[in-house]
């Protein structure tokens, strides 16, 4: 087991921050800042989750909220819709949206996948922290106590461990800072595993989809509410990135070289159990992620000046001379109305009098 860098456990990277919307690593030693590898994925639009999960939720909450959804489209815009109040989520002010208009009933159910993006985050936060102590502390967990929600995915997870064999001797490394210099990005993997062919049948199948006795494997574990396995190509990416970390940065700001691996495993766990695949995590993958790094740091860096006006001034053109500037055009005193036959400026004619070619006396 690597002691030096296992010791250096703690509750989230010490070295990363969010800066423009997205997180970052910063190493001490350098102050180079290298985007996260997670918030790499999101500017990427996902098949599942942009085409059918978020737009499912919205239409179920409308079916389940149809009272008020009804009730709303009888109520005029309160005009603070998108008001954002610094006050706490739970207070109230003049300012905050009414919640009951027609307008606000929309933005409802258009973000509502925040709400349960925010639950299933906190959730495998949950699960990492507990896996976490399960590990530091030789598999004797008394607290955190991980919750009603939290309770059948831990059930899974203990389930797996004994499913494999598995230790907490097993893991040699655990929620690691890792960190690729040269490519210019960080993140913190879940682990490195080793697994043993002989320990159980089930560990006999992972350690044959490797071709290895015991092969060391780069870890990754997710939570999912369904009860049916789901996996996805960013998972993949992911841990071809996780595989080529250069460097394992600790709390201290010190560094040491990150161990090689001989694949990536994801592990999902569900209330109703778990799954497990091995990924891509070859040269080709990890190509892909980089286009997505890339791509990334555009949007951040460029995406919002690549349409505005000011980004593009005007440029003389080869050849034409400047356009000259338009002559301001000086406004004239317009010309009284003939004033009709027997009016006169103190005695203007009566509403409705027209003046014709006949009433005008030369």
């Amino acid at each position: 087991m690597t002691t030096s860098i296992v010791a250096e456990l703690h509750d989230g990277p010490a070295h990363r921050h969010r800066q423009d919307g997205s997180m970052w690593y910063i190493p001490p030693r350098t102050g180079q800042r290298l985007i996260s590898v997670t918030s790499v994925f999101d500017f990427i639009a996902k098949e599942q989750l942009d085409k059918r999960w978020r737009p499912g939720l919205s239409a179920q909450a409308a079916f389940d909220e149809l009272p008020r959804v009804v009730a709303a489209s009888r109520v005029k815009p309160c005009g603070r819709t998108n008001n954002e109040c610094d006050h706490d989520f739970q207070d109230r002010c003049a300012a905050c949206p009414c919640g009951d208009c027609k307008a606000c009933m929309i933005r409802w159910l258009t973000y509502r996948h925040y709400a349960e993006t925010k639950k299933a985050r906190d959730r495998g936060s949950a699960m990492h922290h507990w896996i976490e102590n399960w590990v530091k502390f030789d598999g004797k967990v008394s607290r955190p106590d991980p919750g009603e929600e939290c309770a059948p995915y831990v059930a899974s997870f203990l389930r797996f461990v004994e499913d494999m064999g598995l230790t907490p001797d097993s893991w040699e490394l655990l929620e690691t800072t890792v960190l690729n210099y040269t490519d210019g990005w960080g993140g913190t993997l879940d682990g490195h595993i080793r697994f043993d062919a002989t320990a159980t049948p089930k560990a006999r199948k992972v350690c044959a989809k490797f071709g290895l006795v015991a092969p060391l494997l780069t870890f990754d574990s997710k939570s999912r509410e369904k009860t049916d396995a789901s996996f996805w190509p960013d998972n993949a990416k992911q841990l071809a990135a996780y595989c080529r970390g250069e460097v394992v940065l600790l709390d201290d700001g010190s560094e040491e070289p990150l161990p090689p691996t001989d694949g990536g495993l994801v592990v999902q766990f569900r209330p109703d159990g778990y799954g497990w695949r091995r990924v891509d995590t070859s040269e080709h993958t990890y190509r892909a992620f980089l286009a997505n790094r890339e791509s990334a740091l555009w949007e951040i860096e460029y995406g919002a000046a690549s349409t505005q006006v000011k980004s593009f001034p005007d440029l003389e053109i080869p050849g034409l001379a400047a356009q000259p500037a338009k002559a301001t055009r000086r406004s004239t005193p317009r010309k009284a109305a003939p004033l009709a036959l027997g009016a006169t400026a103190d005695h203007p004619p009566s509403e409705g009098a027209r003046l014709t070619d006949e009433m005008i006396p030369f």
